[in-house]
């Protein structure tokens, strides 16, 4: 289980899970029509998923949301990663501000 404080327009890209399920519990704002930021929980069962978020993420400074990435994401390099853990990368996030 994983915490996401997201600011508007964040979103992962649009993929499938084939060796756990993925759900959300929204704690604060909404994920479906974009609010400000949207606080919520990501849940995968069974263990797994987190060995690719430890790979993909770097530890944060502080307890705030960092400012967005100057630079486009690596997608093949990311691409290759999820599907070292079983992820399949189907398209750009699904949901845009």
């Amino acid at each position: 289980m994983l915490e996401h404080l997201a600011p508007r327009g964040s979103g992962s890209p649009l993929h499938v899970h084939h060796n756990e399920d993925e759900w959300f519990y929204v704690t604060e704002g909404e994920l479906s029509v974009s609010s400000d930021t949207a606080r919520f929980l990501l849940v995968t069962e069974p263990a797994g998923f987190e060995g690719f978020v430890r790979t993909l993420s770097e530890p944060a400074g502080r307890l705030v949301i960092p400012p967005p990435a100057t630079e486009p994401p690596d997608v093949e390099a990311m691409a290759r990663l999820a599907a070292e853990y079983g992820i399949e990368i189907l398209g750009p996030p699904g949901i845009h501000a």
